[in-house]
């Protein structure tokens, strides 16, 4: 499939400071990062770029492109066509099939363009992506048309005697699939007036030529300022999140919040190499803000770690090749709860001295200890979902705060971590009960 990249398009509202607006950043990579990538996996391989003459951006251009294995054919552009929006009237003499127009201040995730690469059509035809969702929050600028599709009557079901369905709102967010019939269109519609492709797509539809691929993902955007951007982050991060491989529990209780704090960590180099340590130490500190002794500071030092222990997931992630990460791959959470038992058991040795509490205590951190040395994964899935999911033990942790004796803090927490070392100790013993017959 061939694509046509438009750089000549208006970026002047992206604020930039010192770097080009093509490589500003989005979710930790240039977004001339995001744009090639994207084109690569939803099917691209021949690339034409539309850029001003004598623009700095050329050799930026073919270096990221490079990345992905394009060799981009470069058409220079003059003022007066990139004023009357006709660029892509360069590149007629190089396009004579189906292709792709991309303009560089459209965002659009591989899923989206991939549903517009597989849709059928021919040199006569034009299809765009309609947004038919509600959510998205670029849906009121005025780049973005408002169109009325109709799926089920593609272009060229066009039979009068058919009744036609009524036609549905949606939202055209501005990426095109288009046959060779475009450029005829463009010296038609558009010959004395700047080029609009919501006449063009009018023109189309009353023709019966015009395609409708319809897609409820908000992971597209249409860049004009440094807020869309953020904007495009958050959306993208939640598809990030879905893809990443996260307790399920986790995922539902927390994909709002790491959506939100996603964007800004992979912004910063230092999370991914000690993002790990750095958490680790936040949990350590409130811990020990917990052995004030204070009922305050005890419930202030809780919350603390509960922050620390719900988004280390996100963490984990962003920095998996951390060597503390690789260190604590599947015994983070067994760790933790070693932690917070050795602190809660500091605490009822400071108000009631030794009593039957040790003995908890003891069995609870003996069975983990255990079991970190001799890892035993739960092989029931639904069990193992829950005894691994962070946002489980992070209310567990903040109801058991809430029993004001320090030995019933003890107690409760621990039944947790016992339940645990239990599950694990039964499939130990059934696994030592069949090697013996």
């Amino acid at each position: 499939m061939k694509c046509v990249f438009d750089t000549t398009i208006n970026l002047k509202q992206l604020v930039s400071t010192g770097i080009e607006k093509l490589m500003l950043p989005v979710n930790g990579k240039p977004m001339l990062d995001q744009h090639f990538s994207n084109m690569s996996q939803a099917g691209v391989t021949s690339l034409f770029v539309l850029i001003e003459t004598e623009s700095s951006l050329r050799p930026v251009i073919a270096r990221e492109a490079l990345k992905y294995g394009f060799n981009p054919t470069f058409l220079e552009v003059e003022q007066e066509q990139i004023a009357d929006r006709k660029s892509i009237m360069i590149a007629e003499p190089y396009l004579k099939d189906v292709f792709l127009y991309w303009p560089a201040n459209r965002l659009v995730s591989d899923d989206v363009i991939r549903s517009l690469v597989e849709q059928p059509m021919t040199n006569h035809q034009m299809a765009s992506v309609v947004y038919t969702g509600k959510s998205h929050p670029h849906c009121d600028k005025p780049g973005i048309y408002k169109v009325v599709h109709n799926a089920n009557n593609q272009a060229g079901d066009d039979n009068p005697n058919q009744p036609k369905e009524p036609g549905t709102p949606g939202f055209d967010i501005g990426v095109y699939k288009c046959g060779t019939i475009i450029f005829k269109l463009i010296k038609k519609v558009a010959e004395n007036r700047a080029l609009s492709w919501n006449r063009i797509q009018t023109a189309l539809s009353r023709a019966g030529r015009s395609i409708f691929v319809t897609t409820e993902s908000d992971h597209w955007a249409l860049i004009e300022t440094k807020k869309d951007i953020e904007t495009l982050e958050t959306l993208l991060a939640s598809r990030t999140i879905d893809r990443a491989d996260l307790n399920n529990i986790d995922k539902s209780v927390f994909e709002g919040l790491y959506s939100s704090i996603l964007p800004p960590l992979l912004r910063i180099d230092f999370i991914k190499s000690q993002g790990a340590s750095f958490w680790l130490l936040g949990i350590v500190i409130g811990l020990v803000v917990m052995l004030l002794g204070n009922w305050l500071f005890l419930l202030g030092g809780t919350l603390v770690v509960a922050c620390f222990m719900a988004t280390y997931p996100i963490i984990e992630f962003v920095g998996g090749q951390s060597a503390l990460v690789n260190l604590l791959k599947n015994k983070s959470l067994a760790v933790f709860r070693i932690l917070i038992v050795s602190v809660f058991s500091i605490l009822c040795f400071k108000a009631f001295g030794l009593g039957f509490w040790t003995l908890i205590s003891f069995l609870t951190l003996g069975a983990e200890i255990y079991f970190v040395i001799k890892p035993e994964p739960i092989h029931e899935q639904r069990v193992e979902s829950i005894t691994s999911s962070f946002a489980i033990h992070t209310g567990w942790l903040l109801c058991s705060i809430f029993f004001f004796l320090s030995t019933l803090t003890l107690f409760v927490y621990s039944l947790l971590s016992l339940s645990i070392s239990i599950t694990k100790g039964l499939q130990v013993y059934k696994a030592y009960q069949r090697d013996k017959e």
